[in-house]
This record gives structure tokens, sequence and C-alpha cells, in this order.
């Protein structure tokens, strides 16, 4: 953790991490899924940046709000990005299932729902810089420029 911990700072970091995930997701995307929508590619961009921003957001929890067991920053990361991922692909599963199936994974891979895992590693890259960057928790709700402080 930094010296310097400020949530602005965190979820800045954080949009501009899912920005870019978003753009290697944009371009990643026509090379391994035949006939993608150019919607779909744009949504990408737009998805992961706000992404980044929850993953960033939780960052205040250190603690579980209800249950009050300790929450390390892998383990917010992982269920916030495995969660959001989770609802995309709930929600959207048809249009997943084609793109699955006209990939070149399809052989590999034939249920959308790997789109989790993929939320899960990009949530734990993005969690770990935050964290490492910006801090976590009341240091970094305190050490916001847009607190105004006791």
């Amino acid at each position: 953790m930094t010296n310097n911990a400020s949530l602005v700072k965190g979820m800045k970091l954080a949009a501009f991490l899912g920005l870019l995930i978003g753009i290697f997701n944009f371009f990643m995307m026509q090379v391994f899924v035949d006939n993608v929508s150019i919607w779909l590619r744009w949504g990408f961009i737009f998805w992961y940046t706000t992404f980044g921003i929850m993953i960033a957001m939780a960052g205040i929890f250190v603690r579980h709000p209800i249950f009050k067991f300790p929450l390390k920053w892998y383990v917010r990361s992982a269920l916030v990005g495995g969660w959001l991922n989770f609802t995309v692909t709930f929600f959207n599963y048809e249009h997943f299932s084609t793109y699955i199936a006209n990939s070149i994974i399809s052989g590999y891979v034939s249920s959308p729902f790997w789109f989790v895992l993929d939320g899960i590693v990009w949530g734990l890259l993005i969690g770990w810089i935050v964290t490492k960057m910006a801090g976590d928790g009341i240091d970094a709700v305190h050490g916001s420029e847009d607190v105004i402080k006791p």
C-alpha cells in the first residue's frame, strides 16, 4: 500500500486500466470471433471501463459489511470481477453462446460462462494494481482529495 492513499486516485487508475483492457478486447474479439458485431466490440470498451471503476469502489470494504469477516484485495477483486461478468453473461447468454460457437476456441470451450473466469482474472489484475498504487479501506477514503477533513 502507498502512503498517498486515495479513493479518487484509485478510481481514475482503475478506469484507465479498464479502458486499456477494453481496447485490448476490442481488437482481440475480431481476431478470435468471426462476424462479431461492432456494437459488442465497443461495448467491451465501455464495459471494462465501468468494470475497473466498480473494482476500485469495492476497495473501500476491508471487512464484509454484513458478516464482518476480513476481505483481502484478492478476494474482493475476484468476487466483484466474477460477479460483474456473470451478470453480463447471464443476461446476454444467447449472444455469447453464438460468439463462442463462431470462435476459434469453440472446440475447447463450449459455455459462455467462461467469461466469468475472464472477469476474475481481469478483476485480480486491476485490484492488485489499484490496491498497490492507491490503497484500500478507510485510508483510501480519508486520503481522497474529495473528502472534507474533520
